[in-house]
């Protein structure tokens, strides 16, 4: 038999990235929120479909993989309850495309904000959005830094042409996004 779940504002802001809303916010919040549960290894956001929510795991597993190639995936991370992901979507205004995929390892049941409706509390100016996208932030910053560190652990166990090619790749990456700005 399944268990009733009844989310509130005050609930709500027990879950880290909305730990700086008031239960007040928190209770603004739910209302552009929805939930939905997936079934164990039912997938959750696919690699490359237009990103349209942020993800918050409410209870149960979701592992991200991302496609190697046509026969080999890795798995990047695997969230618990109170994870989000898929907080690129809200923070990019334009259309985005999913970098990897979402797949629920057990029954899941997950909070979305959609991408729509956080804007439209954007462009109200609510605060409650405004709190929401500093937490996205930070976790987009500490996501970086993990990315940053495993880089730097992977170039020092390279040869010394390997490291060539691999600082000569990134210089040119940097040039091209430097441009673009």
């Amino acid at each position: 038999m399944a268990k009733t779940f009844k989310l509130t504002g005050e609930k709500l802001i027990e879950i880290p990235i909305f730990n700086n809303l008031n239960v007040y916010e928190g209770d603004v919040l739910l209302d552009i929120t929805s939930t939905k549960v997936f079934k164990e290894n039912e997938l959750v956001i696919k690699e490359g479909s237009e990103g349209n929510a942020l993800y918050i795991i409410l209870e149960g597993i979701v592992d991200i993989i991302k496609k190697i190639d046509e026969k080999h995936f890795k798995t990047l991370a695997r969230f618990g309850t109170h994870h989000a992901f898929g907080e690129g979507t809200l923070i990019n205004r334009e259309t985005s495309l999913r970098s990897a995929s979402g797949i629920a390892r057990s029954r899941t049941r997950v909070l979305i904000i959609y991408k729509d409706d956080f804007h439209r509390l954007l462009d109200f100016g609510s605060i409650v959005a405004y709190k929401v996208t500093l937490n996205l932030a930070r976790i987009l910053a500490e996501r970086q830094a993990s990315v940053d560190k495993e880089l730097v652990e992977i170039i020092s166990r390279v040869d010394d042409k390997a490291k060539a090619i691999i600082q000569d790749y990134m210089h040119k990456k940097l040039e091209k996004s430097s441009v673009k700005k």
